[in-house]
């Protein structure tokens, strides 16, 4: 057992012999976290999407004044719709927001 353990160890890249503050580093260098970019958001007769050139980045939506919910493809939406969207990525900043309103 110990030596598969070894062996996918090795297949996976264990870091847990790296310090916290070199893996902080490596993740964040000079200590500065990443920024996501902010999403594109798009318009089609009242057909939204929304994309992000950040790898791995989620795409959040709001509605008016209302809760962040997760963006999970294109949906239709009603005309005069405040509609506020922004993207994060586990580890990263978050992107700034992107306001638009259905004409």
């Amino acid at each position: 057992m110990r030596d598969a353990l070894d062996t996918w160890l090795d297949g996976v890249g264990d870091s847990s012999e790296i310090p916290e503050g070199e893996m902080v580093e490596n993740f964040w260098p000079g200590g500065v976290a990443p920024l996501t970019v902010a999403p594109r958001v798009s318009l089609d007769n009242g057909v939204v999407r929304a994309t992000c050139a950040t790898p791995g980045a989620s795409i959040g939506v709001r509605r008016g004044d209302g809760d962040w919910e997760l963006y999970a493809g294109s949906f239709a939406e009603a005309s005069g719709t405040e509609l506020l969207f922004k993207a994060v990525r586990y580890g990263w900043d978050e992107s700034d927001e992107v306001p638009i309103t259905v004409p």
